[in-house]
C-alpha cells in the first residue's frame, strides 16, 4: 500500500520517527512545521509527547509504529545513515498487530531483518579509502 502526499506524517510512522530522532532540532523543526496532523486514536500529535518518544529511540535505534498511522498496524523501522552518521532515509516493515500480540518471536524477528537490512543498505554509502572501492555517497 502507497501514501503519497503524505510528508506531514513523519510523526506517525516508524520511517519517519526513525529519521526525525537522529536530525538535529532546527531540521526536524523544519519538517514537522509545527503540526501533527492526527491520522488515529493513537497518534501523537504533541510535541512534548512527540520529543519523548524521539528520545526513546534515539536511544533504542529503532522506531515504532503502534496504530499511530493506520489502525491495526504495527511498524517497525530503522534510520539508514550516510557516511557522516547523518540519516538520509529509513527503511521498515508493516505487519498486522494481531500477529505482533500473537507471538512476541515474530516482532524479534521483524526487528532483526529490518535492522539488518538498513546496515546493509547504508554500507553503500559510507566512505572508503580503498583504492578502486565505488560508493555511492
Amino acid at each position: 500500500m502507497v501514501f503519497l502526499n503524505k510528508d506531514n506524517a513523519f510523526h506517525a510512522t516508524a520511517s519517519g520517527k526513525a529519521m526525525l530522532a537522529f536530525m538535529t532540532e532546527a531540521s526536524q523543526k523544519k519538517i514537522l512545521k509545527g503540526r501533527l496532523e492526527k491520522f488515529t486514536n493513537h497518534t501523537i500529535n504533541n510535541l512534548e509527547q512527540l520529543s519523548f518518544e524521539l528520545d526513546k529511540i534515539n536511544k533504542n535505534g529503532f522506531a515504532t509504529d503502534d496504530e499511530e498511522f493506520q489502525p491495526g498496524v504495527f511498524c517497525v523501522g530503522f534510520p539508514i545513515f550516510d557516511n557522516q552518521q547523518k540519516p538520509f532515509a529509513s527503511i521498515s516493515c508493516s505487519s498486522p498487530k494481531f500477529k505482533i500480540i500473537n507471538d512476541k518471536k515474530y516482532l524479534d524477528k521483524i526487528k532483526s531483518s529490518v535492522k539488518f537490512s538498513a546496515i546493509e543498505i547504508g554500507k553503500y554509502f559510507k566512505k572508503t579509502n580503498n583504492k578502486g572501492d565505488k560508493h555511492a555517497a
